[in-house]
């Protein structure tokens, strides 16, 4: 079946996968995000007219983010598709673009489960009353078992990369590119290298940059 899927169009499976992050953003920007949550986040920063004007900014450019979305889904399969092939190259073995592209779709679908669970679990379980409670709403996270308050604000972002469904992903991506792209000759090992030289280290340079801007702006 994923040997199929990797064979025929990756626009499909890319369009499903849009689809899916689209039908959880309309769920909570409806259902869960409501006005009061945006007057209990914003309350003691901002004023009502401010807050008014934010909430009439996204109402009449509701758009916006549903538009945004799907760029910047397209980037980042893009861009670890290519961190892949690099991987490859430093190890002597030649990727197929298309078919690692795929494989980067079919993996990303992992990352649909934690937004879903908090979808759920805001709305039977637990109203949302701030923002923040959604955002720091992470039990797969390593950030969400540590003391928050005692940490410095330039922790979060790097604290929150370590989480189940990454060690998921890599652990899939790795499996399907030994499975898909490498000859039989080709050892688990060399997958495992692929990744993480390929993905891990772009994936690392990323925090890096992310810790830096906070640091430079906390």
């Amino acid at each position: 079946m994923i040997n199929s899927i990797l064979q025929s169009n990756k626009i499909t499976s890319f369009i499903v996968l849009v689809f899916i992050s689209w039908t959880i953003q309309f769920i909570s920007n409806e259902f869960i995000i409501t006005d009061e949550v945006w007057y209990s986040t914003y309350g003691e920063q901002l004023t009502i007219e401010q807050i008014d004007g934010l909430l009439e900014w996204n109402m009449e450019y509701w758009w916006f983010s549903y538009l945004f979305a799907p760029v910047v889904l397209s980037l980042k399969i893009l861009m670890i598709t290519l961190a892949l092939i690099i991987g490859g190259v430093l190890f002597d073995v030649s990727l197929s673009f298309k078919k690692t592209f795929g494989i980067v779709i079919l993996t990303e679908f992992i990352f649909i489960i934690p937004s879903l669970f908090q979808m759920i679990w805001f709305i039977s379980v637990e109203e949302l009353i701030s923002l923040n409670d959604m955002t720091s709403f992470t039990p797969w996270t390593l950030y969400y078992y540590l003391s928050q308050e005692e940490l410095m604000s330039w922790t979060t972002y790097l604290l929150n990369l370590i989480n189940v469904f990454e060690v998921i992903f890599i652990l899939l991506l790795t499996y399907l590119i030994k499975r898909y792209l490498l000859d039989s000759e080709k050892t688990e090992v060399k997958a495992y290298k692929i990744v993480l030289y390929g993905y891990g280290s772009g994936l690392l340079t990323w925090a890096v940059f992310i810790t830096f801007l906070s640091i430079q702006y906390s």
